[in-house]
C-alpha cells in the first residue's frame, strides 16, 4: 500500500495534494427486493431495481410476499457474486443463510428504501433472525459495511451483528442507515445476522460494503494554501498500518522507487515535519521546488 502527498512551492505559497496508489476504494452495493410475484393487497407495484449514474447496484431480489396465509419463500442458501460499483468481479459473494422473502415497493417510496428484505417470522416464512455472509473479501482487512432500514415506519428496526459488531437501524432514523466497522476473519470472511428483536419488524433495504483504505484524511488536505517554506504532514492510517517507511524529496522517480537518498525512516507515527533544523531539507523548502512524500505501509 502506498500513499503519496505532493508539496508545490510557489514563493511563499504552498499547495498540498494527497493521493492513495490504489485505483478506487473497493466498494459493493446491494438493492434487497421481492420479486414479481407479490400480491397488491397493500399497494405493491414493484421491485424496482435502484439505480445510480455510473454505479453498479447488485439486484439482490428473493420471493415476494404474495398475500397472507399463503407460502412464497425462498429457500437458502441463495447467494449473489457481487459486482463493485464499476461492475468488476472481484469474486465476492453474499450469500443468505436462511428463509427469505421480499417486499416489492408500494411506489410512495425510494426504489432503494421501498422495497426490501422482510425480517419477521409469519406466513410460514422463518427469516428472524436472517443469518448470512459475505465471502471472497481479502482476510483480516478492515470494511465499513453500511446497513439500510424501510423508511419511515414506527416501530421497525433491525439489530446487526457482524463477526461480533453490533449495529441497529431503525425505520425512523436519520437516512434509515447504520454503519459499521468490520474487519474480515483470515479468510476473508464476514458472519453476519440480523434480527428485529424489539421491534415489530426489520426490513433491511439495502447493504454497501466497502473496503477503507489504509491511509486518509491528509492535513493539509488537498489544495491547502500554506504560507512558510517549512511544514507538518499528516495522514490517517489504515486501522492495521504498524509503521511507515517515509520518503521525501524533490524527484518523483526516487521518492516513488525508494531509491537514492530518499529514504528518511521507519516510524509509527503519522507526521512528517520538512523544512526545520534537524529534519528533512534544515534550511527550508525552496520556492518554486516539488516535493514529494511517498509512505510504504507495514
Amino acid at each position: 500500500m502506498r500513499c503519496k502527498i505532493l508539496i508545490l512551492l510557489t514563493a511563499l505559497v504552498m499547495t498540498v495534494g494527497f493521493g492513495v496508489s490504489v485505483a478506487s476504494a473497493q466498494i459493493w452495493k446491494v438493492d434487497f427486493q421481492g420479486d414479481e410475484n407479490h400480491n397488491s393487497t397493500y399497494g405493491q407495484n414493484g421491485p424496482r431495481d435502484y439505480t445510480e449514474p455510473g454505479v453498479y447496484w447488485n439486484i439482490f431480489e428473493v420471493a415476494g410476499f404474495s398475500a397472507v396465509g399463503a407460502t412464497n419463500v425462498s429457500t437458502p442458501p441463495m447467494s449473489m457474486n457481487l459486482l463493485d460499483t464499476e461492475g468488476n468481479d472481484q469474486g465476492v459473494t453474499l450469500t443468505i443463510l436462511t428463509d427469505a422473502w421480499g417486499w416489492a415497493n408500494e411506489g410512495t417510496l425510494d426504489d432503494l428504501w421501498g422495497d426490501y428484505l422482510i425480517i419477521l417470522n409469519a406466513q410460514g416464512a422463518t427469516s428472524d433472525p436472517t443469518d448470512w455472509e459475505i465471502t471472497g473479501l481479502s482476510p483480516n482487512t478492515l470494511c465499513e459495511l453500511t446497513y439500510y432500514h424501510r423508511a419511515n415506519i414506527a416501530g421497525r428496526g433491525l439489530n446487526f451483528v457482524a463477526n461480533g459488531v453490533e449495529t441497529t437501524v431503525i425505520s425512523t432514523s436519520d437516512g434509515y442507515m447504520a454503519t459499521a466497522s468490520v474487519k474480515t476473519d483470515a479468510s476473508g470472511k464476514i458472519t453476519g445476522t440480523a434480527d428485529s428483536d424489539g421491534y415489530s419488524e426489520g426490513c433491511w433495504a439495502g447493504l454497501v460494503i466497502a473496503i477503507i483504505p489504509t491511509a486518509r484524511n491528509p492535513q493539509p488536505a488537498d489544495g491547502a494554501i500554506h504560507p512558510d517554506t517549512w511544514v507538518s504532514l499528516g495522514w490517517t492510517p489504515g486501522a492495521f498500518a504498524g509503521s511507515h517507511d517515509v520518503y521525501f524529496g524533490d524527484n518523483f522517480d526516487d521518492v516513488n522507487d525508494g531509491t537514492g537518498d530518499r529514504f528518511r525512516g521507519n516510524q509509527t507515527s503519522t507526521f512528517f515535519v520538512a523544512g526545520f533544523p534537524g529534519f528533512a531539507y534544515p534550511d527550508g523548502l525552496v520556492p518554486g521546488t516539488t516535493y514529494y512524500l511517498y509512505c510504504r505501509i507495514y
